[in-house]
């Protein structure tokens, strides 16, 4: 043990020690020891896809995932798939794993850049040919429970689980046809009935906004492009702070006013008032007094500060 460590020590390939003299052997060369990395190593392999890491990202609690494959399960949950432990809403623009990433590169070059390649595939084909539901409003984070029984739409939900995304784009309908702005739905727990309907729960997930559409076997899909909202200054983040606190204190007076009946219908639906500034904008705006106009023109805002202003002004 002495020896290895002198050997590290000396950053040596090898190192001659002399043993105590009336031995039989005095002296032995012994070989640094040197760390060994395979690439079927389970340190550099994402929990989640069982590949090998890329663009790694790792949360407060320590478990690392590739940021596309846990972008996917935040869709579904705000917890890290291995502790549980709860994750910010703002975990999409957080910082990548610099640590990681190096030794990915630099021991697993070829593998990296194999997944490298994949990975913008991936990306390219979650935002081309997406299949659209023309349907309601959805907003990120919300639930929405669906009951799926037109034929083009059955086949796009089973195109949908077969494929492996569990995930379609929904926008509303408008006096001039439909929105061009949405959000992903991304699906849950799904019930098939015998006669080929489904019902289906959903969440919404991330915004988008259509470039061009064309059709598929009776429904539409598009190349969209997603939209993402930018980080807050240190000073917009205390006012967001300070108006999502506002508008909770708000919201609880008024949900006192409301019928028992009234406010079991208000949290099924919707869950309890959110604690994180950006989930409570939108669930916000999914029971605001405005109309569907105002509640679509929110879609493609990328402050959360805005939001939660323009809210402040409706609850007033």
């Amino acid at each position: 043990m002495y020896a290895h460590k002198l050997a590290l020590q000396k950053d040596a390939k090898e190192i001659s020690c002399k043993f105590l003299e009336g031995t039989e052997r005095n002296e032995v060369t012994i070989p640094t020891p040197t760390l060994e990395i395979s690439p079927e190593a389970t340190d550099v392999q994402c929990s989640l896809c069982f590949g090998l890491l890329f663009d790694p990202l790792t949360p407060k609690c320590g478990h690392t995932f590739c940021r596309l494959c846990l972008s996917k399960s935040v869709d579904c949950t705000d917890a890290c798939p291995i502790c549980r432990t709860p994750l910010p809403s703002s975990l999409a623009r957080q910082a990548g794993d610099k640590t990681m990433t190096s030794i990915l590169e630099q021991h697993f070059p070829e593998p990296y850049k194999k997944r490298e390649e994949t990975t913008k595939l991936e990306l390219e084909e979650l935002q081309t040919n997406v299949p659209i539901f023309v349907c309601a409003l959805l907003f990120p984070t919300l639930p929405m429970p669906l009951h799926i029984f037109e034929p083009r739409y059955r086949l796009m939900l089973r195109r949908c689980m077969e494929s492996g995304t569990r995930r379609f784009g929904m926008v509303t309908h408008t006096s001039r046809g439909f929105s061009r702005y949405g959000t992903m739905a991304q699906i849950g727990e799904v019930q098939m009935l015998a006669d080929g309907r489904s019902l289906i729960d959903t969440t919404g997930s991330q915004r988008f906004k259509i470039l061009s559409q064309s059709t598929r076997d009776g429904y539409m899909v598009a190349k969209i492009e997603f939209i993402e909202d930018e980080p807050l200054s240190p000073e917009d983040t205390i006012k967001c702070d300070q108006i999502a606190e506002e508008l909770r204190e708000s919201i609880r007076e008024w949900i006192a006013t409301l019928s028992r009946e009234n406010r079991f219908r208000l949290s099924e639906s919707y869950g309890n008032i959110p604690e994180d500034a950006t989930r409570l904008s939108w669930w916000l705006a999914n029971i605001a007094p405005i109309g569907e106009v105002d509640q679509i023109n929110l879609l493609p805002t990328t402050s959360v500060l805005e939001r939660l202003e323009r809210m402040r002004e409706v609850w007033a």
